[in-house]
Parts: C-alpha cells; sequence; structure tokens
C-alpha cells in the first residue's frame, strides 16, 4: 500500500494554546537510581530540568517499573514495580507529589496473588476501585485482573487468567469505556497456539471474563501484543501486536463490541523495507481519525519510530526515525499530547549517556528534539512507559468509598441523567435523610426523603459520577449516579 500524508494525517488539528504553556511531566525509569532499581522523575519542559524524586530499591522497596503513573481522582500519583517487595514480585505504591512522601501500600505474591505487573493502573469510573493486571500469579499462574480499594487499603483478584483458551500473560493496562466493563489484551494464551487475546471483565455480577477474539487465527494474524487498547473517536478500540502481519514485525488491529456484534479487523502489518517495526506501547488519538504511536525497531536507522495511522483510509506513514548517539531510539512505551499541543515521549536507549531520553515532537515539520538524557550519576536510566502532565501540585482528598448500589432498596432514575433524577426506596419510609458526594468526596447536596420517591436536582454540578448515601431505618444505603451534559 503506497504510504503518504494525507491532509487528516499531516495535521493533527493542534489546539489553540490555552491553559498551561509551560507543562511540568513526572514518569519512572525501569533502571538508575540510588540503587539502580529505578526512579520516579519529574521533568519541567520549561526549566529542561529532570529532578529525581525517589529512588527504588531500598529494603523491601518495590523495584524496577515497568508501566506509567497513574494520577487518582484524591491527588495521589500511584504506580507499579515489577520486582521488590516482600515478597520481590511487585509493590502498589503511591507518591505524593505536594509533601513527597512516599509509600509502598501493596506486596504481591502471597499464595495466589498477582505477581510482576507490567502494566499500569486504571481507575474505573464504576466502583472508584483501581485496576490492573499480572503478568504472572494466580491459581493457574497465568496472571490476574486485580483491584485495590483505596478506601479500605486491600488489594483482591478479581480474576483469575490461563484456563484453557483463555487469556494468559498480560503486559499491558485495561480500558474502562463501558460502564461496568473492563477491555485488555493478553500476550499469549487464546485458541490459536496461544498469541494472545482480546478480552473483556465485567464488574458486575456475574463478574464473567470474555475472550473476545484470540489472535493467530492464521499466519499472518496479529500476533502478541505487548500494549492496552484505546478507544478512539470512532468508537472502535484500536491496539498494536508486537509479531505477526505479513513480515512477522507486527501489526495494527481494529475491534468493534456492541451487545449485538462483535468484528476484529487486521488493518495493518509493519516491517516493509524501512517502515516502523515492533511496537511495545499504545495509540494516542490526534483526531480526524489519525492515530499516532512508537516502534522500537524499523525506520530509516533501524532504531524506532513515530508513526502515524488513519483509520478511515487504513494509511500508515513513517513521520519520524530515531538515529541513536545524541538522539533517543528504542523507543517502548507510548506518546502523550501536553497542554502546549506538542508531543512528548521517551526512548529506552539513545542519548549522551546511552540510557535514554526525553523528546518533544511537532507535528508542523514532523520536529523531534532530544530534551533530556538520562543516565547520569544516580539519574534514572531506561525507562519504559509513558510520562503524565501534571498542572500544579494536585490537592490530595481523602474522599469517600463510592459502594455500589445496595442491591434491591435503592433505585435511581434516569441514570445517567442530565441533572434531574428520582430516588426510588422501598420499604416505604418516610423522612429519610439523603446526602449527594462527589469523586473527591465534597458534598453537593442534603436532604430528607419525605415519601418513596423524592426528586433530586443536580443541574448545578458539573457532569460526572455522584454518590448517593441514605440514612435508613436498616441503615445506610447507597448508589450512583452519572450526570451528563
Amino acid at each position: 500500500m503506497k504510504k503518504y500524508l494525507f491532509s487528516a494525517l499531516a495535521i493533527f488539528l493542534i489546539t489553540s494554546i490555552c491553559g498551561a504553556q509551560s507543562p511540568v511531566f513526572y514518569g519512572m525509569t525501569q533502571n538508575g537510581g540510588d540503587s539502580s532499581k529505578g526512579t520516579i522523575f519529574k521533568y519541567d519542559a520549561t526549566a529542561g530540568t529532570e529532578t529525581v524524586l525517589h529512588s527504588f530499591g531500598a529494603g523491601t522497596d518495590g523495584t524496577y517499573p515497568t508501566g506509567s503513573l497513574l494520577l487518582a481522582s484524591n491527588g495521589l500519583l500511584y504506580g507499579l514495580t515489577t520486582t521488590g517487595g516482600a515478597n520481590n514480585l511487585g509493590t502498589i505504591f503511591t507518591y505524593n507529589i505536594g509533601t513527597g512522601a512516599y509509600a509502598d501500600i501493596h506486596d504481591f505474591g502471597s499464595g495466589t496473588d498477582a505477581q510482576t505487573p507490567h502494566g499500569s493502573l486504571i481507575e474505573a469510573a464504576f466502583d472508584g476501585k483501581l485496576y490492573g493486571m499480572s503478568e504472572s500469579g494466580g491459581a493457574n499462574g497465568g496472571g490476574t485482573i486485580f483491584s485495590y480499594n483505596r478506601y479500605t487499603n486491600t488489594e483482591a483478584i478479581v480474576y483469575t487468567l490461563g484456563t484453557i483458551h483463555d487469556g494468559e500473560q498480560p503486559y499491558g493496562s485495561l480500558l474502562n469505556v463501558r460502564d461496568s466493563l473492563l477491555y485488555g489484551l493478553t500476550l499469549r494464551g487464546g485458541d490459536a497456539g496461544g498469541p494472545g487475546t482480546i478480552i473483556d471483565y465485567n464488574l458486575v455480577e456475574p463478574y464473567t471474563d470474555t475472550v473476545l477474539y484470540s489472535f493467530g487465527s492464521n499466519d499472518t494474524d496479529s500476533q502478541n501484543p505487548y500494549g492496552s487498547l484505546i478507544q478512539a473517536g470512532n468508537g472502535w478500540l484500536y491496539g498494536m501486536s508486537r509479531y505477526g502481519g505479513n513480515y512477522n514485525k507486527g501489526s495494527i488491529f481494529g475491534f468493534y463490541y456492541s451487545d449485538s456484534l462483535l468484528t476484529d479487523t487486521f488493518l495493518y502489518a509493519f516491517g516493509n523495507g524501512n517502515d516502523a517495526q515492533a511496537p511495545y506501547g499504545s495509540f494516542l488519538d490526534g483526531g480526524s481519525g489519525t492515530l499516532y504511536a512508537m516502534t522500537q525497531n524499523g525506520g530509516a536507522n533501524g532504531l524506532g519510530t513515530i508513526f502515524g495511522f488513519n483509520y478511515n483510509t487504513e494509511q500508515e506513514v513513517v513521520l519520524y526515525s530515531f538515529a541513536g548517539g545524541n538522539d533517543g531510539s528504542m523507543p517502548q512505551g507510548s506518546l502523550i499530547k501536553a497542554s502546549n499541543g506538542l508531543l512528548y515521549g521517551m526512548t529506552q536507549a539513545g542519548g549522551t549517556n546511552s540510557k535514554g531520553t526525553i523528546f518533544k515532537f511537532s507535528l508542523s515539520g514532523n520536529a523531534e528534539t532530544a530534551l533530556y538524557s538520562f543516565g547520569s550519576g544516580a539519574d534514572g536510566a531506561t525507562p519504559f512507559a509513558d510520562l503524565i502532565e501534571v498542572d500544579g501540585i494536585p490537592t490530595v482528598t481523602a474522599g469517600i468509598s463510592p459502594i455500589a448500589s445496595s442491591e434491591g432498596k435503592l433505585s435511581l432514575f434516569p441514570n445517567p441523567t442530565s441533572g434531574r433524577f428520582t430516588v426510588k426506596l422501598t420499604g416505604g419510609q418516610s423522612d429519610v435523610p439523603v446526602e449527594v458526594y462527589d469523586v473527591l468526596g465534597n458534598k453537593v447536596y442534603q436532604s430528607v426523603l419525605n415519601n418513596t420517591q423524592n426528586t433530586i436536582n443536580l443541574n448545578n454540578q458539573p457532569a460526572g459520577i455522584y454518590f448517593v448515601y441514605l440514612n435508613t431505618a436498616d441503615g445506610i444505603v447507597t448508589g450512583k449516579v452519572v450526570v451528563e451534559r
């Protein structure tokens, strides 16, 4: 297929420069630091300075993180390490940007617990819990889906991977796009010789995991995806595989799933000539039908690429070939779009110390600039994942525990709502105090129900998730309502 840039691919429709013009990023490196076992760092794009905030590896601390940080709704950064902890099988940790406080909050690996997580955590809108996947552990040894409740400080295995024909060994992160449904990729498992799967997991009863697609259905199908899925503007999920395709150098695939339709489509094979090869990360949705990502290999120098893919025309184009030397090389993470309209990312190698770089990329002229080289002294080295941008110092809040609706006792309708909804409480109780909280634990409404039906008006509140608490004669009854605009 001929590769060329068309208008929708050449122009990212960069947002008018507004908001923060001096982005500040946070990230992790797999190596480096005081113990040479990884770091948490901050990078100020205006000052051009990088600061190590935490060095992993002291005592029973976590070691060798390969995922990205998550800024949760309570204002804390959360992350995973692949090894370390009391069992040397990984940890969950928090970092407070305002105070600099770091805490190991869970050590993986006890019994049939999760082990060696490689991806990142997500915060599910459905219940406010954090969810992730581990590459190994669980009753079958093939990995797990796990949750972490920030309010009770407890980790739980919600699903054990690795049964016959099931997915196993996930390396990426989950995607929450359909309320209670989580989507993910596994590196191995499935029906067709074990080169990976697309799975979903339902957070409501019967709490099922479903293999939606098994890779490797033919010799040129996608195989072994290391990254994660993203949802594009057309509603489809898109991902990449490390192997497979006509040249066995990886592929791009699309997936659409509804109650009545399940479609997986092979879209593009990497590896022809100086094309991109071997992606490890995930896509960035650039809008106008264009996705952007990086590959570890390929390009004019064989050291990795930045490329664009238009899903409307199924055209791919290499936008930049990493050169090594003082430039970066062999990126394994993903791109982000910062508040100044530029793309930023990291490479795992290259730079003045050959231990990776932070770079920026402008779609105006396809210009890449290496901004910082890792690896000097006790600095971090070899980052594997993504940067996140944080505006200022987040306010840390305790919040409230967002418990799901009490079964059979409370109805909230319509849900989702534009702002006004009805509360129906079974049992005919009257004079029942009701309070509504946002996801940060701020009380936004308070009243008393005086009959079995009552209307609550949140028209003055922004779109989002709200939690309804009723103090009944039988105890606290809770529910969740989604406000959409």
